[in-house]
């Protein structure tokens, strides 16, 4: 096998490398869930006065929107930076699908995703600069925090390099073999934990009447 048939190809060895670190980051995080759910879920013995559903609605909907989070609300840039960080790292991960799947989708798509994919890495990269110059952001960081911020920010930049240099897709497909090894293993795995903690909290604060706040004690 040539070097170049690395990443030439319908599927090349980089392309199923990638498929195999999806495999590997899917079982990863079922493991995870599975091991969280095994302490089991605390039954509620009090009546219930609110709705679990209008309580899960809250929390994945209005729960989301700063001005119903304290911190959020104070650092309104921060926030944002945040939102556009998520969507630039979708965009990516759409960009690295498209790419795994013939034939080539061409320029379509690329003019699609550049620009959210581009903001996402200035806003990554601008994070993680605020979290190492930021005395007390510094203080209470792991380095799980720097880490993984930095693989994330190295894909997003990878996929942007991709997007102008086709040739160079094999380096997006190195930074997402390399994301997705390590998806599972740290931080990152808050992509998955993220949607059961906000259901595990609409459900017990929606089913207390405590969610949503306009209906609270009604």
């Amino acid at each position: 096998m040539a070097v170049s048939d690395l990443w030439i190809g319908p599927l090349s060895l980089l392309k199923y490398a990638v498929i195999g670190a999806f495999a590997f980051a899917l079982v990863g995080l079922i493991l995870a869930l599975r091991k969280a759910r095994s302490f089991g879920e605390r039954k509620s013995y009090a009546l219930a006065v609110g709705s679990e559903s209008a309580g899960i609605r809250y929390a994945f909907v209005e729960g989301m929107m700063p001005w119903e989070k304290d911190s959020a609300r104070q650092h309104i840039a921060t926030y944002v930076a945040g939102v556009i960080y998520h969507i630039g790292i979708f965009a990516a991960f759409l960009l690295l699908l498209l790419s795994l799947a013939p034939p080539q989708t061409g320029q379509f798509w690329n003019a699609i995703l550049v620009a959210p994919v581009i903001a996402g890495c200035l806003t990554g990269f601008g994070l993680l600069i605020k979290r190492i110059s930021t005395r007390y952001l510094r203080a209470i960081s792991h380095p799980d925090d720097f880490l993984a911020n930095l693989l994330v920010d190295i894909f997003l930049l990878a996929a942007a390099v991709a997007i102008y240099e086709p040739d160079l897709t094999p380096l997006l497909h190195i930074s997402a073999i390399l994301l997705l090894l390590y998806l599972p293993l740290g931080k990152i795995r808050h992509c998955c934990f993220f949607f059961v903690s906000r259901v595990t909290f609409g459900k017990y604060f929606g089913r207390r009447g405590v969610l949503p706040h306009d209906q609270a004690g009604a």
